[in-house]
């Protein structure tokens, strides 16, 4: 099989971010080695995996079986998903300047599989104003009143996952990732496609401080593109106070809860 990802719009590859944006000003879509896709022929799955990097890579079989004359082929990344399971996680992994297991579909009715994002990312940028107080990360939650963020999902027609229930998102850092007070340190939480209201952030540090931040209007989410939340932390953050937080192409703000 031969996989491509959408460059269309703005995303994210596996696990980075490119520094540059492609011929549209958006960021460039990659697969990454040892990435694994799962494929169904609507009888049987396969697990199907690249020795490559780039958008768009040859994928070779490694476990199961399919037919190669099939009408229809479905296939999702990561290879977790499945028809049968079709699930996002509650709880997502940290990576620096990028995301860990976008998850994308594709439907084709050849062995060329043009994949597109299920998802969209929200990017909290953390900043420490603070030089004398440090500041680790160890993990930031995001709930929002009504709507799942995490647990099992449908295609909807525009191509984006549509779940259901009231899961939250939690993204863990498995290392405490320390705040810098000169620039700020992305962390891209992938949450589905929706306009979400009273979206609320829990910042929990390594030292156990806990930060409560609610939205004070509508965040658009965007399939396959980030929405960028500017924090600007101090010491009265740390101590109870908050700061008013603005939202990228809205004017949105977060106040303590």
């Amino acid at each position: 099989f031969e996989a491509f990802v959408d460059d269309g719009c703005s995303g994210t590859t596996r696990t980075a971010l490119s520094n540059t944006t492609n011929c549209n000003g958006n960021y460039y879509l990659t697969w990454q080695k040892d990435d694994a896709i799962s494929i169904t022929d609507g009888t049987n799955a396969a697990i199907y995996k690249t020795a490559e990097c780039g958008t768009n890579v040859k994928f070779e079989k490694e476990s199961g079986s399919i037919s190669n004359t099939a009408a229809m082929y479905k296939a999702f990344y990561p290879s977790y998903l499945t028809p049968q399971n079709m699930e996002l996680p509650v709880i997502q992994e940290y990576v620096e300047n990028g995301v860990k297991d976008f998850p994308m579909y594709a439907e084709s009715c050849n062995t060329t599989l043009q994949f597109k994002n299920l998802c969209g990312i929200l990017r909290v940028s953390l900043k420490n104003l603070d030089a004398d107080n440090s500041a680790s990360i160890k993990n930031i939650t995001v709930m929002a009143d009504g709507k799942g963020l995490s647990g099992k999902f449908t295609i909807g027609e525009c191509g984006a996952a549509v779940t259901c229930g009231t899961g939250t998102a939690t993204l863990n850092c498995a290392s405490p990732v320390i705040l810098n007070s000169c620039s700020a340190t992305d962390f891209n939480i992938i949450l589905p496609k929706g306009e979400y209201c009273g979206m609320k952030l829990k910042i929990t540090t390594e030292d156990g401080k806990v930060i409560n931040l609610k939205a004070q209007g509508a965040i658009n989410i965007r399939r396959s593109g980030i929405t960028k939340v500017n924090i600007a932390l101090k010491s009265a953050t740390f101590s109870g106070g908050l700061e008013d937080i603005t939202i990228t192409e809205s004017d949105v703000e977060f106040n303590e809860r």
